[in-house]
């Protein structure tokens, strides 16, 4: 007599199959998310890196062009002069860019991220310095420890 009884369930080999795929499937949605989540902090990164870049721009476009006279020392100090006398000073110290007013010195930058490169040039006219241009780094690290470094630079003007 034959058994007619079905067994229903699945066999050990197909189990361990299913096993297998689920495993494979599973590391593909990890790398992808830790993929995502680090592109997200380097962009997170790069966008506080480009306002710090513009915020520092306009600093020195302010001062410049706000100044009865600019002139550089060295290559990487600026003094300006207001038109009220005050003279304040912008250079670079210990990866920070500094305004110095009187005896005062201001960071102007973050401490997410260090100015390096900083360069002054004259832009001259018939009458003298009519701008200044300037360039400058801004080093930073990504969440993963990457670094990041963006060239910013411009040309402001002495308004007379």
């Amino acid at each position: 007599m034959k058994n007619t009884k079905r067994q229903s369930g699945f066999t050990l080999i197909e189990a361990t199959v299913y096993l297998a795929l689920f495993g494979v499937i599973f590391s593909g949605i990890i790398a992808a998310a830790y993929l995502i989540l680090e592109t997200s902090g380097k962009n997170h990164a790069r966008a506080m890196m480009q306002e710090e870049g513009e915020f520092l721009m306009a600093k020195i476009n302010l001062a410049v062009s706000c100044s009865k006279s600019s002139h550089i020392n060295d290559p990487q100090t600026l003094m300006v002069t207001a038109w009220d006398g005050a003279t304040s000073t912008i250079a670079a110290a210990g990866g920070n860019l500094v305004r110095i007013v009187g005896a005062h010195g201001a960071e102007l930058n973050n401490g997410n991220t260090l100015v390096d490169s900083l360069s002054f040039a004259v832009v001259g006219s018939e009458n003298g310095v009519a701008g200044i241009e300037y360039r400058f780094d801004l080093v930073s690290r990504s969440p993963g420890g990457a670094n990041l470094i963006s060239r910013f630079g411009s040309t402001a003007y002495i308004r007379k």
